[in-house]
């Protein structure tokens, strides 16, 4: 039996954000060294990402 994938802009989000939060996880014990000043590439748009996600919920929650 084929499984079904939803293709709304939610699910998409929701599965480019799990996406993301994997690779953030991999890049947060580079945060924690204490000589470290700057932060990994990919954090940074990572956040952005995150906060993009965040507003796309909340327009949607406000339209509904």
């Amino acid at each position: 039996m084929n499984e079904f994938i939803c293709e709304c802009r939610i699910c998409k989000r929701h599965e480019e954000y799990s996406h993301h939060l994997t690779n953030l996880q991999e890049v947060i014990p580079y945060l924690q060294e204490p000589k470290q000043n700057a932060w990994p590439v990919g954090v940074e748009e990572a956040i952005k990402f995150f906060e993009q996600i965040y507003n796309d919920l909340n327009n949607v929650e406000l339209n509904n």
